[in-house]
């Protein structure tokens, strides 16, 4: 919570003697509050320094006056939920030119010498248990529950949502790596030539797809198998039009079984001899 401590203005006040003074709450004063602030500060019960109703952790100066940040009790938040109190009460040494200086303690009261705002009128008040409910009825409506449902259905609710998320999560996933695995068959199944091992060239695409075609890319193509020759006529066709120069037709008879290669040798023997020349 962030309540105001004190407005600005000129206030008197009784002093414990007797006399009066008029206490000069300036920017200035508050200035100095505020650098002199040690934490924690006590916010007891109607100045007795007992019983902590909170703690200030830091004061500023802000347009309207001086604000404290303030961590309450248990019992201190209850009293000011509950309105049972509804005000607080600076108490601070005064310096020379009767301005405030140093605070020594603020205590919750319902008779503030000063005109302070009521707390939950603060400007910065924070009232964390309504919110708490308004948030919970807010999850009932978005989980399509009953206003009044119970926590424990509440959790039920929720646990189901996230097992049902879960279960998508996983679903689109296990199709995913289908795909990928389909994809990575298919592309080792059009390498295979290329590629000694095609379990390897798998693997390395479900990897990193992009990765393994732009290195298979990189690869020379495969060379294509030499056509077989059978005649000398066949041996002189131009290449632009599909058929084999005389040092393929020589490179070809060369790769035969012996049987075969003097059955070539013999049918395109000057041909071949003038393949091999070449």
């Amino acid at each position: 919570m962030k309540i105001q401590i004190s407005p600005f203005g000129e206030f008197p006040q009784t002093t414990k003697d007797g006399g009066r003074v008029v206490q000069v709450c300036d920017a200035k004063a508050f200035r100095d509050v505020a650098a002199n602030f040690k934490a924690p500060l006590l916010l007891d019960y109607m100045h007795q320094r007992g019983k902590a109703a909170g703690w200030f952790t830091a004061v500023s100066v802000e347009s309207d006056g001086l604000y404290g940040e303030l961590d309450p009790t248990e019992s201190g938040a209850a009293a000011i939920r509950s309105k049972e109190f509804r005000f607080v009460s600076a108490d601070w040494d005064l310096a020379d030119d009767d301005r405030p200086v140093r605070l020594r303690t603020v205590g919750l009261t319902n008779t503030p010498n000063i005109p302070v705002r009521p707390i939950t009128n603060s400007k910065h008040f924070t009232d964390t248990k309504p919110k708490t409910q308004i948030q919970m009825k807010e999850i009932l409506q978005a989980l399509g529950l009953p206003e009044d449902a119970s926590e424990a259905d509440a959790l039920a609710a929720l646990e189901a949502l996230v097992n049902r998320a879960t279960s998508a999560e996983n679903q689109c996933k296990e199709a995913d790596a289908r795909r990928l695995e389909n994809e990575a068959a298919a592309f080792a199944e059009a390498n295979k030539n290329r590629v000694q091992n095609s379990e390897t060239l798998i693997e390395a695409y479900k990897k990193d797809p992009e990765g393994t075609k732009a290195l298979i890319g990189a690869l020379k193509p495969e060379a294509e198998p030499a056509r077989r020759v059978t005649n000398s006529r066949e041996a002189t066709y131009d290449p632009a039009g599909g058929a084999l120069t005389a040092k393929q037709a020589a490179e070809h008879w060369a790769g035969l079984p012996p049987r075969e290669a003097t059955a070539y040798y013999d049918a395109n023997r000057a041909l071949v001899d003038r393949g091999l020349a070449q």
